[in-house]
């Protein structure tokens, strides 16, 4: 795998779900992420996230689910950093700079 340089952390807001759809909304977030466009209601091809990761050089994120205020799934994926190569876990706190005042 290339150098990669940035870390950064996702939080998918859902409404309530049962299991099969948490484990539906998952499986979306990691295979089927779609670029918003300037056009409503269209949006571009479709990537997964290992090829966002990749094209975005970033080497590692951790992604949540929540459902009803309670984490429903997490998991972490790549390394910390480019330099350091712990795994990332799904508790890997990660610096939220600017993104903090759109998710909390």
């Amino acid at each position: 795998m290339q150098s990669l340089r940035l870390a950064a952390p996702f939080l998918l807001g859902v409404p309530m779900m049962n299991k099969s759809s948490i484990h539906d909304r998952a499986m979306k977030a990691l295979h089927d992420l779609r670029p918003e466009t300037p056009f409503p209601l269209r949006n571009g091809p479709p990537s997964s996230l290992d090829d966002l990761m990749y094209r975005h050089a970033t080497p590692g994120v951790s992604i949540a689910i929540v459902d009803h205020c309670q984490v429903a799934w997490e998991c972490g994926f790549g390394v910390r950093s480019a330099d350091r190569q712990d795994e990332v876990r799904a508790s890997a706190l990660f610096q939220a700079g600017s993104i903090s005042k759109a998710v909390f």
